[in-house]
């Protein structure tokens, strides 16, 4: 949360569920390519879309909840 707080997010956010995962970079492809059509612009990492279907699919990877 430290790193998005500066990557010029220009609104306040919360965080809405956590887990720890055993290989990050493999489930933020995965979360990219399954929500790709949320996208609020192309290459941005911002998506339109409700908090529980992206925690439904994370903890499909998800080792346990932090």
């Amino acid at each position: 949360m430290k790193e998005l707080d500066t990557a010029g997010v220009a609104l306040p956010f919360e965080c809405f569920y956590a887990a720890k995962v055993a290989d990050i970079d493999h489930v933020e492809k995965s979360l990219h390519d399954a929500f790709a059509d949320n996208r609020v612009r192309p290459r941005r990492e911002f998506f339109r879309i409700a908090p529980e279907r992206v925690q439904s699919a994370l903890q499909l990877a998800a080792l346990e909840d932090a």
